[in-house]
């Protein structure tokens, strides 16, 4: 009676602890993917998961004119227990650029490709007029400049390289960098992190990248992440300049638009998976 009981138990519990998602082979199209250009196929399975989310992602390459589209489950890090779409670009060191859209979810099946492709690429407007806006424009003689350095971290190993305080450190900086991101535990809270880069070895491929998260339960609105990497004047990696060119782009994401829809889908899936885990807990309380 006991072993009979125990593989109940186990059926039971991992139904409902697994995550059904679509998988479909990563690719590359050679063309742009709107809302108005969706393909007509995906070459993608289901697979059952224990990792956290269900995840959509869509890029874009090649300066904007192919798609990157990738479709799994995954299992994230961050504290985050909620559907929620992360949404940005990124401006790279060569003046191209790169714009991206990445969908968590935590029902069964909700990165379905058919379903919520067309409705995240509806929801989602990233206006941007690369690459001057930016003032990503580098100084080729890599001639000393005076960066702006700050750190509102509580462990300032977390600011990486730590924060520069002596006046011949700061005078020797060659690139200036500035990187904010949320707190991931509360939302409103922004870490900041601004110092002097050296050499360019320790310069990344991109200048400028700036990401936001849609929290789909709550239908707000934050910033995600921010970093700049830049050397045309002094302090130009000030959280003053940084604002300054935030304002000449745009990233936003209707909630209205997207959740029409899906949100009925995935109560009717939650509710599902619900009513078939709750009968078979009766089922087994009728066998004890």
């Amino acid at each position: 009676m006991l072993v009979p009981l125990l593989v109940l138990v186990s059926i039971i519990i991992n139904p409902c602890s697994m995550l059904q998602c679509y998988e479909c082979e990563p690719k590359i199209y050679n063309f742009l993917i709107t809302p108005d250009n969706i393909p007509s196929t995906f070459n993608c399975t289901t697979i059952v998961t224990p990792n956290k989310f269900c995840s959509l992602g869509i890029s874009t390459v090649e300066n904007g004119t192919k798609s990157d589209l990738r479709v799994t489950a995954l299992d994230s890090r961050e504290n985050k227990d909620v559907p929620y779409v992360l949404t940005g670009f990124t401006q790279h060191n060569s003046g191209n650029y790169s714009t991206y859209i990445l969908y968590h979810c935590l029902t069964d099946n909700c990165n379905n490709p058919n379903l919520v492709l067309k409705p995240l690429l509806e929801s989602t407007e990233t206006e941007i007029k690369p690459p001057s806006v930016l003032s990503i424009r580098q100084s080729k003689s890599l001639t000393s400049i005076g960066c702006f350095t700050y750190s509102n971290f509580t462990n300032s190993s977390e600011c990486k390289p730590a924060r520069r305080m002596t006046t011949t450190e700061e005078d020797d900086c060659s690139f200036c960098t500035t990187f904010i991101n949320v707190d991931r535990k509360n939302l409103h809270t922004e870490r900041v992190c601004s110092y002097c880069e050296k050499t360019v070895e320790s310069i990344e491929k991109w200048r400028y990248i700036d990401g936001r998260i849609h929290l789909l339960n709550d239908r707000i609105s934050h910033l995600d992440y921010v970093s700049y990497v830049c050397n045309n004047t002094n302090d130009c990696n000030s959280l003053e300049n940084i604002k300054n060119i935030q304002n000449t782009y745009k990233i936003q994401f209707d909630f209205e638009k997207f959740l029409g829809s899906s949100s009925i889908t995935n109560y009717l899936i939650s509710y599902t998976n619900y009513i078939v885990c709750f009968t078979m807990i009766l089922q087994l309380i009728y066998l004890l």
